[in-house]
């Protein structure tokens, strides 16, 4: 197989040049997928993933999938090393695909999955909604674990006891006005131009919810990186270079937004043709820099990237109401084996 100009200098830098030159290898490839593409900082490691893969020594590909569904099927056929997803789905990810660790934070509940009403409305709480209809992302999302931990600690029921769960809504927005459903939950990129229409407003986002169930703890952990435990434990360079640049990208958030929505918004790619695989396009610096507060950005310093005994000790608390409320099969155990904790990527 014939390797590119681009392949033969990374190799070069990596191996050393007559190695590479002589032999032209192919580079081992990392593979990051996550569903959507909109997430602030890991569209920040696919703008830059030049710097990551001269770095490593590696072919680094950034691939969105159109679900959540989608995304997990790659990584449980082996088409993807690293995802991005939420906590909430390690217990049932470990069953489907052995040992893994979710090692590195890259949101936080904050503005988060808010559920919406029209702004008229006259529901202010969440039980003025009892026996309402909410659209749901689909039965497949992992943001609603979430709330279903979150409304049966609140309520001491089960949401979809509480409320008829719709699914299958391609405009939430439009449902709520007319009439469909008198509620929905929606992600960061429907929030900010819903909220900036006016017609909407939140009952209660995640934010608000898990400081009413944890009794103001610090914000939970809410998205970051997935990998197999033997694939951690063999690509640990690959591993410690990811979290100095999503660090990188955390801190220029704080020090440069500007600068830092307008790297996360200009990125964009086709989409691959792999199955399941979608074109990530580009988005408005404000839209970009909105996603990232409503993730949590803007309410955590940079060293909540790393996973540490109070991260786990929040998530020993999800996993028991996610199988209180039968979103989990079984108890989890210790939660402890699903994290990896410490500081990654530390600068010498």
């Amino acid at each position: 197989m014939r390797c590119t100009r681009r392949e033969i200098l990374q190799g070069a830098l990596a191996l050393g040049a007559v190695g590479a030159l002589g032999g032209c290898a192919r580079l081992p490839e990392v593979r990051v997928g996550i569903a959507f593409g909109t997430q602030p900082l890991w569209r920040y490691a696919a703008a830059r993933k030049a710097a990551l893969e001269q770095a490593t020594g590696t072919r680094l590909s950034f691939l969105a999938y159109a679900s959540e569904g989608e995304l997990r099927r790659a990584f449980r056929s082996g088409q993807l090393e690293v995802i991005a997803t939420q906590p909430t789905q390690l217990p049932l990810l470990r069953g489907e695909v052995g040992p893994l660790q979710f090692f590195l934070a890259l949101a936080w509940v904050a503005e988060s999955l808010p559920l919406i009403v029209a702004a008229d409305a006259p529901f202010s709480r969440l039980d003025d909604l009892t026996g309402k209809r909410l659209a749901i992302l689909g039965s497949d999302d992992p943001g609603l674990a979430y709330w279903r931990a979150f409304v049966l600690a609140l309520t001491g029921t089960r949401l979809e006891d509480r409320l008829h769960l719709v699914s299958g809504i391609e405009n939430p927005g439009l449902a709520i006005l007319n009439g469909t459903v008198e509620a929905a939950v929606v992600n960061s990129g429907l929030w900010v131009s819903y909220k900036a229409s006016g017609r909407f407003r939140a009952v209660m986002d995640l934010g608000q919810a898990w400081n009413e169930v944890s009794r103001g703890q610090p914000p939970l952990v809410f998205g970051g990186y997935v990998a197999r435990q033997e694939w951690l434990a063999a690509n640990r360079p690959v591993v410690e270079a990811l979290a100095r640049l999503t660090r990188e990208g955390f801190e220029r958030f704080v020090a440069e937004p500007a600068e830092f929505g307008r790297v996360v918004a200009e990125f964009q790619q086709p989409a691959s043709g792999a199955p399941g695989v979608v074109a990530v396009a580009a988005q408005q610096p404000e839209q970009a820099l909105a996603i990232a507060r409503f993730l949590g950005m803007d309410v955590v310093t940079a060293e909540r990237l790393h996973l540490a005994e109070g991260d786990i000790a929040a998530y020993r608390l999800v996993f028991e109401l996610l199988a209180r409320a039968g979103y989990l099969p079984a108890p989890v155990g210790e939660a402890s084996a699903l994290f990896l904790s410490g500081v990654l990527g530390a600068r010498g």
